[in-house]
């Protein structure tokens, strides 16, 4: 099994369709310096449908944060890089509606027991231990509230072209008891750029 996932994805990263998302992301990536890097899709919406009455958690920060903070009324941003931290601080420092904080541990990252049920308007899951943010987020969000996953075809099974769908089965296990609640709690918007997707749950 190892070998076929090994071969197949080998086969799709030298594929014209797998070197054109490439591109075509990187020319995205370097014409858009203030998008966060989620797929265009996903952006253009967030753009258009995030309002300043809202409360976002974002697990992962950086040059979404600064997207964000221009786009929601407050902005619950947490990070476990140091270093990557204090750069986010000295560009969000301004902001008001910027509660940036440092974790040293994955699991007080993670953890997220201070918040109330049903206080957030969005969610964001895109730094380390995703599938605990994520379990965790999900009693936090409203009922209409947006749960994001980026690198969402790592993790699950959803249509995609991606090549990291042939690693997948390694973390399947992980992401299997989530699935069934995600479909019972949330309908979906798949968004991808032919390399990485972005799912956007909305909670039901």
């Amino acid at each position: 099994t190892r070998n076929l996932i090994t071969n197949n994805m080998r086969k799709y990263l030298l594929s014209p369709h797998y070197i054109y998302s490439r591109i075509r992301q990187a020319i995205y990536i370097r014409t858009n310096p203030d998008m966060p890097w989620l797929t265009p899709g996903a952006n253009d919406f967030l753009e258009k449908n995030l309002r300043k009455d809202m409360v976002m958690l974002e697990f992962g920060s950086g040059r979404s944060t600064l997207f964000f903070a221009n786009l929601v009324g407050r902005i619950l941003s947490r990070e476990t890089n140091e270093q990557w931290f204090e750069k986010v601080r000295r560009d969000t420092q301004t902001l008001d509606n910027v509660d940036l904080r440092y974790f040293e541990s994955r699991e007080a990252y993670a953890d997220v027991s201070n918040l109330d049920e049903a206080s957030l308007d969005v969610v964001l899951i895109d730094g380390k231990v995703r599938h605990t943010c994520l379990r965790n987020s999900i009693p936090k969000l409203k009922a209409g509230g947006l749960l994001i996953l980026d690198n969402a075809e790592r993790y699950l099974e959803y249509p995609t072209r991606s090549p990291a769908r042939w690693v997948r089965a390694d973390r399947d296990a992980l992401w299997h008891e989530l699935e069934d609640t995600l479909e019972d709690q949330f309908w979906r918007v798949h968004t991808t750029d032919g390399k990485s997707d972005t799912l956007l749950f909305f909670k039901r």
